[in-house]
């Protein structure tokens, strides 16, 4: 076992007197392994965050980009993210929980265009989705397609923003999460605030993060791959088996790391 660690260590470290390993002539690869590292775990938390069923890992991120995901299977441009959508789905939110109700109107008459109006969002039409106590992001984006009402929001050809509010609290001693989602057209120019263009890129951008990072994680991989094959080469050109076998056991460590994030997403 001593004798394969020292092999291994030989493989990542320096050998001034024989022969110096491919990863200390590009020691930049050792950075790259780290960042890939991370950029996986980042990748494979996100991955675990929309399909766990364990504990209530309901995130409103998710839920959004889950939202335009559903769209773009349908051949739907995405919904953009509202500000102003999103207050009005959080207050609505923690009114039902104020007021004791799981429902589109409260006891006292208020409904979901009153939440939106409050914040003064202009529209020329506006939905809303409601749903509680589910375990995952990912249960509830299924949940909403498999209702008729639900799915007909979510593929909405009018609607072009949405905003969505995960709130929690407690329903008689019991801990309760609401996912508010409501969607909205506002009218043109009328409703905007300066610069709020700008700023629902920005909200969008910052949901779509987790899609960048695999992006990013991907072409680590690859670049990884081609350094590590180019390595193996190298290796066996001076008959150092032993770091070959290493160096293809990295690549098929990486791969089936890659593989299976691919598959859980």
């Amino acid at each position: 076992m001593t004798k394969h660690l020292r092999s291994l260590l030989l493989f990542l470290t320096p050998d001034r007197k024989t022969f110096t390993p491919f990863l200390r002539e590009h020691a930049v690869l050792y950075w790259v392994i780290i960042l890939t590292s991370l950029l996986l775990l980042s990748s494979l938390t996100y991955t675990w965050l929309r399909v766990t069923t364990t504990g209530s890992s309901v995130f409103a991120s998710v839920v959004y980009q889950l939202t335009n995901e559903v769209r773009a299977e349908y051949g739907l441009s995405p919904l953009r993210y509202s500000q102003k959508l999103y207050k009005a789905a959080e207050a609505k939110g923690y009114n039902m929980f104020t007021e004791n109700y799981f429902s589109h109107t409260s006891p006292t008459g208020k409904n979901a265009w009153y939440w939106i109006s409050k914040e003064n969002y202009t529209y020329e039409t506006a939905g809303e989705n409601l749903a509680f106590n589910f375990n995952s992001s990912e249960e509830v984006k299924k949940a909403w397609v498999s209702s008729p009402s639900h799915k007909e929001n979510l593929l909405s050809k009018t609607f072009t923003e949405t905003g969505v509010a995960v709130v929690r609290g407690e329903v008689n001693n019991t801990p309760t999460i609401l996912i508010v989602q409501l969607f909205g057209k506002p009218v043109s120019n009328e409703s905007a605030e300066p610069f709020s263009y700008f700023k629902d890129i920005l909200h969008t951008f910052i949901f779509k993060i987790p899609y960048y990072i695999s992006l990013i994680y991907i072409l680590c991989i690859y670049l990884i791959a081609i350094i590590l094959i180019r390595m193996i080469f190298l290796e066996a050109e001076h008959h150092h088996y032993k770091h070959v076998v290493y160096g293809i056991f990295l690549v098929a460590f990486i791969s089936s790391l890659h593989f299976l994030n691919s598959f859980l997403l």
